[in-house]
């Protein structure tokens, strides 16, 4: 640990702990390098984490205490700033905000660095704001709109509240650059390159595989329509609010194997003949996951993916968000013009420790900066 922040008094600020995905690796290693540090989070729901957070100091806002939070917390979306504004962070030197939405917007005192690594600004407010009105009545807009328009100004206002912003990606950057008008430094998240490892044998088995939360942004339907036509089969883990609809429309050759353990997750990796990843996403680790294990990946070609798969050599990236267009990529895939060892080496460059090094070498140097400054100033 850098000398600088040994002996201070950090917290860890995270919008919500009411399911497990790649925002919540990233808190795992956060909370690695800071074990003492507690956590301040809108919603804790312990059945949706792995075990081990039971160990953490995990302070939930007062949502946590309201009536039925734990099924109904997208009802609570009004009171979502005033919770995270609610937290009592003052006596820390330095608080680290991890954000898709909210945690930014956590108040410090003028003696508290604010570090916030951004996972994305907040996209229904942004990126899929026209997208969501045309999913809606007129009726139902005339509320939800000036709602959306509400909670847009006030992730502009408290977008100035971080001291300094880190990006999960060069994507989320450019949002943050767009959006909010300020500078990011990127630091790709964690992946554990140590435990996702390449099987014995250097083919895969006999099926695509999927790895995804089940929301409509995550756009399973794509594969789902896709792989009916091909008539190959398709595993998909994860589980979601998609499920139902999404079993529905799917064919007999796709087997949805909902949440599985980390070593059922690492073997089906291993054994697939490539990972199917068809949403826009702001980083994406499954890809760097299943480019781990050493097998290459069929993705939409915007978004992180640009970052983490190289077209041709540890993928293919296809062009459109439409089955048809991933259709023709499967159709065009030859699994043997990919190299194990060569998809292997391009997920090293997103290993854990290399995220670890790089965070605390950034957060030490900000940090000094920002005492220099406040010395200055006095």
């Amino acid at each position: 640990m850098d000398v600088a922040l040994k002996n201070i008094k950090i917290a860890i600020v995270h919008d919500y702990l009411n399911q497990y995905g790649g925002a919540e690796r990233v808190l795992e290693s956060l909370h690695g390098l800071f074990p003492e540090a507690p956590v301040y989070t809108l919603l804790h729901d312990p059945d949706m984490l792995p075990g081990h957070f039971r160990d953490w100091d995990i302070r939930p806002s007062f949502l946590n205490r309201l009536p039925g939070h734990r099924r109904h917390y997208q009802k609570l979306l009004a009171l979502f700033p005033l919770a995270v504004e609610s937290f009592d962070l003052n006596g820390y030197d330095i608080v680290i905000s991890s954000s898709n939405a909210w945690a930014k917007g956590a108040i410090t005192d003028s003696r508290t660095f604010h570090l916030c690594y951004v996972h994305t600004p907040m996209r229904f407010v942004w990126d899929w704001y026209h997208q969501i009105s045309h999913e809606h009545n007129a009726i139902t807009n005339l509320l939800l709109i000036p709602f959306l328009s509400k909670v847009r100004l006030w992730d502009e206002c408290s977008c100035h509240r971080p001291d300094f912003y880190v990006s999960n990606s060069m994507e989320v950057r450019r949002r943050i650059a767009k959006y909010y008008r300020r500078h990011a430094t990127v630091v790709y998240p964690p992946v554990k390159t140590d435990y996702f490892i390449p099987s014995i044998r250097e083919t895969g088995g006999d099926y695509f595989l999927m790895v995804s939360r089940l929301k409509p942004h995550k756009r399973i339907d794509i594969a789902v329509k896709a792989f009916n036509q091909l008539d190959l089969k398709l595993i998909i883990v994860g589980d979601g609010s998609e499920r139902r609809r999404l079993k529905r429309l799917a064919g007999p050759n796709i087997s949805f194997v909902g949440k599985v353990s980390d070593d059922q997750l690492l073997k089906y990796y291993q054994n697939c003949r490539a990972l199917i990843f068809p949403a826009l996403e702001d980083f994406g680790i499954a890809p760097v996951e299943a480019q781990a294990c050493g097998r290459p990946v069929i993705a939409y070609g915007k978004g992180g993916s640009e970052e983490t798969i190289v077209d041709g050599r540890t993928g293919i990236l296809f062009q459109q968000q439409t089955p048809e267009s991933l259709i023709s990529a499967v159709i065009g895939f030859n699994q043997s013009q990919f190299e194990s060892r060569a998809i292997r080496k391009q997920a090293e460059t997103f290993d854990q420790k290399t995220f670890e090094q790089k965070f605390i070498r950034i957060l030490s140097d900000q940090y000094k900066a920002f005492l220099r400054q406040r010395q200055e100033d006095q």
